[in-house]
């Protein structure tokens, strides 16, 4: 790329950065804000404006910065010495045709391991070079006769689910863990699980974040993942790797399933969810300790084509876990691969109040009223425009002119304008069954937008539903509300 292309790249982000650029200059001063300054501006030219390129080199320094501090080794041993109950790990490992060379580089991921009690169960279903495969895994055995058990599967195409039930029935630990055999644990992987126990006795189930890792052993693309969310797990598999169940109950959930190849740990997490709904703790350690290889024929490596029969599975188990919660819906795919949205059915026929607080710029309240009818296939539902001192003719024209329409509503609220209290003073006005607040300035973009938060909202444990909103200039102003970020809640 020439200069001239990356000079210019830099020039149309300054808007973005100004603001920010300010405000830490308010709040830290001038040194450390240009010194902020010069890092990002250095590393935007070292990645010559390519955004994947930029994220790469962020990674990095994150991991120079951060999570170097995780593998201080006088800091380990204090941990694992501090440790009062020190569980057994089973890690499932079934190989499935992989080269020697990488079979080594996930077997010495968990031979390094700081924590030292585990076993390794590992079954062989490989169908090319078979013999060297168990060979080679035999050596490893015998090397390490007293951590490793080795058995075999006779498949003639791969079955993850017999390979990897075949290595759960060897397991002996109070924990097991889903290892692929082309993957790698981070050295203080195993250590961190056995601090969470420790922290949480009670515990069901553990999960960690993870990135990626190539065939050269560069790491990219980590996935930093929130806390327990159930919902997020319906539209993606996202406490993929790593994960730690109690054994106990994955044999009494009877193992994993038969016909969900390539969406079985996504399968038995959700049968973990329904069997211990309201009495189901989980952990979620928000630190990289699994690298997911990626390569020609992984899921890991996205849009390889390589496993469309997985996603198809991954659409009969999200359909099972409907059934069995005795929810109707329908499950479509999502905006990439692996990812799906379930369309919750409707219950019932209630009635929805979209409120809308509006004073004068009736351009704006025109145009979101019309986007409303525009937009909207679920029919029952009012629009109340609650009018707060206007004072412009054109907007008491326009008032007028809606005085007819059955589906308009004009309140008017006589007092100083207060977000909370005109919501309020409105929540009592009104008859829907849901309300939605909606500001006079908002267009709906998309067909069934209602439906969308209806059928979320509708759900139980579900108290609201916000929307993502959008700039005219199409970038995302916000995509939800966070309770708890900054003390109170942000956006």
């Amino acid at each position: 790329m020439k200069l001239l292309e990356v000079i210019t790249r830099v020039i149309k982000r300054i808007p973005l950065y100004k603001k920010q650029f300010f405000h830490l200059l308010k709040k830290e001063g001038t040194k450390k804000t240009f010194r902020r300054a010069y890092k990002k501006g250095r590393r935007f030219l070292v990645s010559k404006g390519n955004i994947s390129k930029l994220r790469e080199i962020q990674y990095v320094e994150w991991m120079d910065n951060v999570e170097y501090k995780y593998f201080n080794k006088e800091a380990m041993a204090k941990d694992f010495s501090e440790l009062k109950n020190k569980p057994k790990f089973s890690i499932i490992f079934p190989v499935w045709n992989k080269s020697e060379k990488v079979l080594q580089k996930a077997l010495n991921s968990i031979t390094d391991q700081f924590y030292n009690n585990w076993e390794l169960c590992i079954s062989d279903g490989s169908t090319k070079n078979k013999e060297k495969t168990r060979e080679y895994l035999k050596r490893f055995q015998n090397k390490y006769s007293n951590k490793v058990k080795l058995g075999y599967v006779d498949i003639e195409e791969i079955n993850i689910i017999e390979n990897s039930n075949n290595a759960i029935d060897m397991a002996t630990g109070e924990y097991i863990i889903f290892m692929d055999c082309d993957d790698e644990l981070s050295r203080n992987c195993l250590l961190e699980l056995a601090k969470s126990i420790n922290e949480n006795p009670e515990v069901h189930f553990i999960y960690s974040d993870f990135d990626k890792i190539d065939v050269d052993g560069r790491r990219f693309d980590p996935s930093f993942w929130p806390d327990w969310s159930p919902h997020t797990l319906t539209s993606q598999m996202y406490t993929t790797h790593v994960t730690c169940y109690r054994k106990d109950i994955v044999n009494k959930l009877g193992n994993l399933v038969e016909g969900t190849e390539g969406a079985q740990d996504w399968d038995l997490v959700l049968r973990y969810v329904t069997e211990y709904e309201g009495n189901w703790k989980v952990v979620h350690i928000p630190k990289i300790l699994y690298h997911w290889r990626s390569s020609i024929d992984s899921t890991a490596l996205p849009h390889s084509g390589s496993k469309d029969w997985a996603y198809e599975n991954q659409r009969k188990v999200l359909k099972r876990y409907l059934e069995r919660r005795g929810m109707e819906g329908e499950v479509i795919k999502g905006p990439f691969e692996g990812s799906w949205r379930v369309r919750f059915d409707i219950v019932g026929n209630p009635k929805v109040s979209i409120v809308i607080p509006t004073k004068d710029k009736v351009e704006y309240l025109k145009r979101a009223i019309d986007s409303i009818r525009e937009h909207t296939e679920y029919d029952n539902y009012e629009i109340v425009v609650v009018n707060n001192r206007s004072k412009e003719e054109k907007t008491k024209e326009y008032f007028k002119g809606v005085e007819g329409d059955e589906r308009i509503t004009i309140l008017d609220y006589d007092k100083p304008f207060h977000f909370g209290k005109l919501y309020n003073w409105a929540s009592k006005e009104v008859d829907g069954e849901y309300m939605l607040l909606l500001n006079n300035d908002v267009k709906v973009l998309n067909d069934g937008w209602l439906e969308s938060m209806l059928e979320w909202v509708q759900l139980p444990e579900v108290g609201s539903v916000g929307a993502k909103l959008y700039y005219k200039n199409g970038k995302i102003q916000h995509a939800g509300v966070i309770v708890g970020a900054g003390g109170a809640a942000a956006h």
